[in-house]
């Protein structure tokens, strides 16, 4: 990554979604004017000065709430509240289901209901919290503090990472999609089935809340084109939630029915032999392709942050 676009991605950081495109924009044609002229790269884009007075140049385009000098630190701590009060509500909101079953629709409709009152109240109160100090910080003489801002005061910030094919995240969707609305509306007791439906029927939300994950995760994926260091941990996590539940249902009693395996006499009874044994296969295979799954995200992981390490 070049000067020019660390510096451009540092200034993007304190400015809102809508001109980010526009200043960069704006920004790289400044330094390529000034190296069209023959000057340096790093004496160019010292003379912009530092990013976040340069974004604080645009306040009076869009109107701040939060001004630059706080917004990165805004930003993350909203996140940070964010998904470690949605992850309490969901461990809460299953709990409660443990405790007091009811309908799954009724679940998920009180948990959108959480997640909407917890968010809206977060982002106010956080919001407004900045708001104030945001009133009471002078951003200039901030800076002015920290003394003058030099090229090397440019910090290492992380490369686009993996680029999302979109053929290949269909499939996942598609599947996840399709595993949902079974277990919703078309999972129903079979008499002569080999798994118990009925035992599945009692622990659907267990399967469903990490599908559910998983399904917007790869959403996520798709929306934004390009994989992340956070996405690859959220579908590891996801994945061996699903895993663990899968893994928990097959080793239920009365998992298989016995009657119809019992049937299989005579020439057939290998078949009854090797359906007795579908959890202790099924159980390998699942804790083999989590093994994998964890070496390749932490692979993945590592290898995104070495190309980006000063």
């Amino acid at each position: 990554m070049t000067l020019t676009e660390k510096y451009i991605r540092e200034i993007q950081k304190y400015l809102p979604g809508k001109i980010k495109k526009e200043v960069a924009a704006e920004i790289l044609d400044g330094i390529r004017q000034g190296l069209e002229n023959g000057e340096n790269e790093a004496d160019v884009i010292e003379g912009f000065g530092d990013p976040r007075k340069v974004a604080m140049g645009y306040a009076p385009q869009v109107g701040y709430l939060i001004g630059p000098a706080l917004r990165f630190l805004y930003k993350r701590i909203l996140g940070i509240l964010l998904g470690v009060v949605g992850i309490g509500l969901t461990v809460a909101h299953l709990i409660s289901l443990l405790v007091t079953p009811e309908s799954l629709f009724t679940f998920f409709l009180k948990l959108l209901g959480s997640y909407y009152n917890a968010g809206i109240m977060i982002f106010g109160t956080v919001t407004l919290v900045f708001f104030f100090i945001n009133r009471q910080v002078d951003e200039e003489e901030t800076f002015s503090k920290e003394g003058t801002w030099r090229v090397e005061d440019l910090k290492e910030t992380p490369e686009a990472l993996e680029e999302i094919n979109l053929a290949e995240s269909l499939p996942g969707i598609l599947f996840s999609m399709a595993a949902v609305v079974l277990l919703v509306l078309y999972l129903k007791p079979v008499d002569g089935f080999v798994i118990n439906l009925s035992l599945v029927l009692a622990y659907r939300w267990l399967l469903l809340v990490p599908l559910l994950l998983l399904l917007s995760a790869e959403i996520s994926l798709v929306i934004r084109r390009r994989n992340t260091n956070r996405l690859r941990v959220f579908k590891l996590v996801s994945g061996l939630a699903l895993n663990s539940a899968i893994i928990f249902l097959i080793t239920r009693e009365g998992f298989l029915n016995a009657q119809v395996i019992e049937g299989f006499q005579g020439s057939l009874a290998v078949v009854g032999t090797l359906l007795k044994n579908i959890p202790l296969v099924t159980v390998v295979i699942i804790l083999m392709a989590t093994g994998f799954e964890i070496y390749a995200t932490l692979k993945a992981v590592s290898a995104s942050v070495e190309r980006w390490k000063p």
